[in-house]
């Protein structure tokens, strides 16, 4: 969906239109024209149809503020699975927020037989932005591809996220510097939600922190040492 609002926009800017700025300008949008053909497609009915990541972009623009940018990939990336960005300065002073959208179409399992619809979040600073939506798109693959969901507390070892990096790794936890209300978007079909699952960074030596210690131990040391979990240059915690 967040592909055809890019559409949409390029094609209002060419007319000379104010761009759509999200969920709500969206909406009005829709109810107050036709069906129309932007690049051989009927956007409007596509958007329309689209109510799942329509409910979505609206849970995360609750919290997030208006979408400021998103990333529709290549032919590599995972079939309806964009990434959208929020900020700057949010949830934090000089952080921006991206997720995924779209990887909650995916009924995936956990380890204990249970099954459940997740999205992918990150924070960063603005100078690794760009880097952001290829990690997400990877891990959201191999999601995709197993039919795995992760875990809370999972790590998983990824390398160097962005060009040097100190952080190898990513810890699947619940965003905590959000409202608890944040974590589940609810009602996005009959007894369906979505769950938002932050990707936390760690070094080499948190990795193995949380591998012999458990993630929650490793949370309460960056919850003591108010570690800046947005910086992925940054010293161990541990």
């Amino acid at each position: 969906m967040w592909a055809c609002v890019l559409e949409i926009n390029a094609w209002r800017r060419r007319r000379g239109d104010k761009p759509v700025a999200g969920y709500q300008d969206l909406c009005r949008l829709l109810s107050e024209s036709n069906p129309v053909n932007v690049g051989g497609h009927r956007t409007s009915q596509r958007v329309r149809h689209d109510h799942w990541v329509a409910k979505l972009i609206e849970h995360l623009e609750s919290y997030l503020g208006t979408i400021q940018g998103g990333y529709s990939g290549d032919e590599r990336t995972p079939e309806g699975v964009g990434v959208v960005s929020f900020g700057p300065d949010v949830p934090l002073p000089g952080v921006l927020t991206l997720t995924t959208l779209g990887l909650s179409r995916h009924h995936l399992s956990l380890p204990d037989g249970g099954h459940v619809h997740q999205e992918l979040l990150m924070h960063v600073t603005g100078e690794d932005e760009a880097y952001i939506p290829s990690a997400l798109w990877a891990i959201a693959s191999r999601m995709i591809e197993r039919g795995w969901a992760l875990p809370h507390g999972q790590v998983i070892t990824s390398g160097p996220v962005v060009p040097g990096a100190t952080v190898t790794g990513l810890l699947a936890i619940n965003p905590m510097f959000l409202p608890s209300g944040f974590a589940v978007c609810e009602g996005i079909e009959e007894d369906t939600a979505a769950v938002v699952v932050w990707l936390a960074p760690l070094t080499a030596e948190e990795i193995a922190f949380a591998k012999e210690h458990g993630g929650e131990a490793l949370v309460e040391i960056f919850t003591e040492h108010e570690t800046n979990l947005s910086d992925l240059r940054r010293d161990g915690a541990t």
